[in-house]
């Protein structure tokens, strides 16, 4: 009696340790006490001092994406937003047809929401940038990263963050929407019902109607579910995501015009060294004007130089091509 009794505390031992591993790793722990894996299409269930990590952070980026709200002056994309959104709304409309190269999501948004000053119209910005750092720590959870909060953390200090989340422009919600479906695709179930394939054509159109550029990720959405042999929801998503997005399209076919006048415009940067100065600047030190920020921004980019080195070749591939793409 003795030796089973033994017995049974060295098993709950094992699944207490099996558990304690699961929460650290971000993983799930099956019902027999077995090795955790990242479970597809499960909730993962946070302890308290996760839960309190994760509030911690989204803190700590909320307080470093405020703190130059009021900081620089209106930029020349910005008064275009400013100047767009001063108008009645079918003005709005036939103002983006005529003359812009964006969907007319943010410009919607931005509209309805509080513009009177230049931080209110800002903090919309600030807003979707906050919240990217909660998506992006419960999308390395679910991963299975053994310590998320560093990819909580990179996103609450990230300067591309910071500065598009004081400009009165989009792209702090194109990568709100970038996060929310690295959130969706990893949390995927084997066999996705309907609703995930309605849910993901949804988040898809509502990439499309922030930016154009989100026809890459709604891409490789659709890859990823091919690979995976989840045929049905693929035709499912897209379905969806084109009949949502109809109104869309009938705008983007309204703006051809603006599209192929767009590369020739004199104040686009070309792929010269000062280009790409601008560019480093803006990615790795959220300077795209001042000359000092740009040369930090060299040193800021050594890491991710680093990562792309010792990055597995499928990562590298991957880089590549994002690199190359818009280039």
């Amino acid at each position: 009696m003795k030796r089973n009794f033994s017995y049974s505390l060295l098993m709950s031992d094992q699944r207490a340790g099996s558990v304690l591993r699961g929460f650290e790793t971000g993983n799930t722990v099956d019902r027999a006490g077995g090795a955790g894996t990242p479970a597809q299409g499960r909730t993962i269930s946070l302890p308290r001092r996760r839960v309190a990590l994760l509030l911690l952070l989204t803190a700590l980026g909320a307080t470093v994406f405020l703190a130059g709200v009021h900081a620089h002056p209106v930029g020349r994309d910005e008064a275009i937003s400013l100047l767009l959104v001063g108008h009645p709304l079918p003005q709005v409309l036939a103002l983006l047809a005529a003359h812009e190269v964006h969907p007319a999501g943010y410009f919607l948004l931005l509209w309805a929401w509080p513009h009177a000053t230049l931080v209110e119209a800002r903090l919309l910005s600030w807003v979707a940038a906050v919240a990217c750092i909660p998506v992006v720590l419960l999308a390395a959870t679910r991963i299975g990263m053994r310590r998320p909060w560093l990819a909580g953390l990179l996103t609450a200090c990230s300067p591309f963050l910071a500065y598009q989340s004081q400009e009165t422009r989009m792209y702090g919600w194109l990568a709100l929407f970038g996060a929310a479906t690295l959130l969706a695709l990893v949390s995927l179930p084997e066999h996705p019902g309907r609703g995930w394939a309605i849910g993901l054509g949804a988040l898809l159109a509502a990439g499309m109607y922030i930016h154009y550029f989100a026809a890459f990720t709604a891409f490789g959405v659709v890859v990823v579910l091919l690979t995976r042999r989840n045929f049905a929801t693929a035709l499912q998503v897209v379905g969806v995501a084109i009949l949502l997005y109809l109104p869309g399209l009938l705008l983007m076919l309204a703006q051809t015009e603006v599209f192929l006048r767009y590369p020739y415009q004199t104040w686009q940067e070309r792929l010269n060294m000062h280009g790409i100065d601008t560019i480093v600047g803006l990615l790795f030190g959220g300077a795209e004007y001042d000359p000092w920020g740009r040369r930090l921004a060299y040193l800021l980019a050594a890491p991710a130089v680093y990562g792309a080195v010792r990055a597995p070749r499928r990562v590298q591939v991957l880089l590549l091509f994002a690199t190359a793409l818009p280039l």
